[in-house]
């Protein structure tokens, strides 16, 4: 037991019981069992996880691929399945991380607006609006990643 110090440890540290405060420094793996009823906290190399309150934060890395032609100036909406986390989950966030090119695409991403908007957490879906800003049609031919965050 260490109280009111620092504890250094070179080497695997493993933690059995309860852990009602933490902090992950260098580099290497952290993994507490049984931080609250059937959940597992795991961080590891370089990530670090903060919640900004009592929730635990859960995150989730899904991909939509899509095959759409849009009009010049027109938008187009589709669907997208976002990761399930079972349980209480309104709060629930989703955001782009990347958009990779598809063969036959021919809609610069520089002319592409892209939104996610009617997000519904307990179908596990969201609406993905994609906008072609430039002047001429285009086939949008690509995988969108998505990184979805639930906070509960």
């Amino acid at each position: 037991r260490v109280h009111d110090g620092s504890s250094y440890f070179d080497g695997p540290v493993q933690i059995a019981g309860h852990l009602n405060a933490y902090n992950i420094g260098a580099s290497g793996t952290l993994t507490v069992p049984d931080v609250t009823i059937n959940n597992s906290l795991t961080i590891a190399g370089k990530g670090s996880v903060r919640s900004n309150g009592p929730s635990s934060l859960r995150i989730g890395f899904d991909q939509k691929t899509v095959d759409v032609f849009i009009l010049a100036g027109s938008a187009t909406v589709v669907n997208a399945d976002i990761t399930d986390f079972s349980g209480d989950n309104d709060d629930v966030r989703v955001f782009v991380s990347q958009i990779k090119s598809n063969s036959g695409n021919n809609l610069a991403f520089a002319n592409l607006h892209v939104a996610v908007t009617d997000l519904d957490a307990g179908t596990d879906t969201c609406s993905l609006s994609l906008k072609n800003l430039s002047n001429l049609n285009a086939n949008l031919k690509a995988t969108i990643y998505l990184t979805t965050i639930a906070k509960n």
